[in-house]
Order: structure tokens, then sequence, then C-alpha cells
């Protein structure tokens, strides 16, 4: 077995014949130096051990599909459900001032946020001021608020500027973001953000911008 099996990651197959005759078992392990997932059965017989395999890789890929699939649609669920939520509060709002509040402490509060916050934009100078938060970063907050009156670049002040979206899939990554602010992002696990300005026909009056607790932590849906 040694000399002509390769082993695999948990070497239950070798562990099997340590100590002479097997038990029948069947298993399903990965061989990494023939990069193969196997399904081995054991069948021990009076004079002789007989040992089937079978190729499970293809199987295992697409159980693998199955379940990034089925982890995809609980996300979007989760986010409908969100979306759900905080437009019946909004809608509920009496001031823009809650609005930005109830949108903050909702998208902060969920297990697929670390952290949100709204910034206001002064049409005169088209400067952001933090207008509302959510989520446990004071840290990450305060970092935002002193780059932002030193006009450093951050993903918030591109959306606001250029009236797009932007995604950073790996803060800790992205250069252009300033040290400090990454220091506080990894300080709190933050390593992603999407931010969205937010705007009335070519007028960009704010931006909302959410971080998440993983790299590449926003899809195309979201």
């Amino acid at each position: 077995i040694e000399a002509a099996f390769p082993e695999s990651t948990a070497g239950t197959l070798r562990d099997a014949f340590g100590n002479g005759t097997p038990n029948e078992r069947p298993f399903e392990e990965y061989y990494p130096r023939i990069d193969r997932w196997l399904g081995v059965d054991v069948v021990p017989a009076e004079e002789c051990v007989s040992v089937y395999i079978q190729d499970r890789s293809q199987r295992h890929e697409d159980r693998q599909r199955i379940d990034r699939l089925e982890q995809r649609l609980d996300r979007m669920g989760m986010i409908d459900s969100l979306v759900t939520t905080v437009l019946r509060k909004v809608i509920d709002a009496s001031a823009h001032e809650e609005v930005s509040e109830t949108v903050c402490e909702r998208l902060g509060a969920t297990d697929l946020y670390e952290f949100a916050w709204v910034g206001q934009r002064n049409l005169t100078d088209g400067r952001l001021q933090v207008e509302a938060s959510g989520g446990d970063a004071p840290e990450m907050l305060g970092q935002i608020r002193d780059n932002l009156t030193e006009e450093r670049s951050l993903p918030e002040r591109e959306a606001a500027v250029a009236g797009e979206t932007q995604v950073v899939q790996s803060i800790a990554q992205d250069d252009s973001i300033p040290r400090d602010v990454r220091l506080a992002a990894f300080g709190r696990g933050l390593q992603s953000c999407l931010v969205v300005p937010l705007a009335y026909r070519e007028t960009v009056y704010g931006v909302l911008g959410v971080y998440a607790a993983r790299e590449e932590g926003f899809s195309e849906q979201e």
C-alpha cells in the first residue's frame, strides 16, 4: 500500500493497514500528488483484502459548485430581505437625517456587512462630511473623518466626484487608499468595500459606503 498507493491528505488507507488486517470501510479523500478525489472501499476476505478505487473528482466538483450556488442564493435572499427591511424603514422616516441613520443602522447590524456610513456632500466645494454611521468601527470612522478633512484619496471621494459606484475588493492591497485608513480597516477586519453615490439626475448629494469582513466581498448582484 505505501509503495503503490499515493498518500491522501488524511492518510486513512495507510492507517487502515497499519495494524494488520483492516476492517471493512468506505471513505472518500483528496490525493494531492495526483490531484484527484478518490472513493476507496476496503473489503477484507479470508486470505486477502480487496481495495476498490473510483475517481470521484467530478462528483466532488459538482458538489462544490452546488454548495457555492446554494450559498450565493442564501446570500441573495438575505440581501433581498435586508433591502425590503431598509425600504420599509426609509418610507416611514420623516427627515433626511433619519433616512441616513436608518440605512446605516440596518446595514451595519446585519451579518452580511460590518460597517456602513453615509457622507453628505457640500454642493459648494464638493467636500464630504459624515452624516451617519452604523456598525462597531470607531477607529475606521475616525480615520475616514480625518482623511475627508485633508482631502485625500478615498473610494467615497472618488464615488462623489465620478458619480459612479466604486468597489474595492481588497482594501489592504489598494495603495491608492491612505495607509492609516488601510491600517484601521485591517485592525477592524474590514477587507473590502462598496461605495454608492447618492444622486438625483446629474447631482451627487452624498455617498453610502459599506464595508465587509472578507476580500472579494461584493458580487455583481450586490
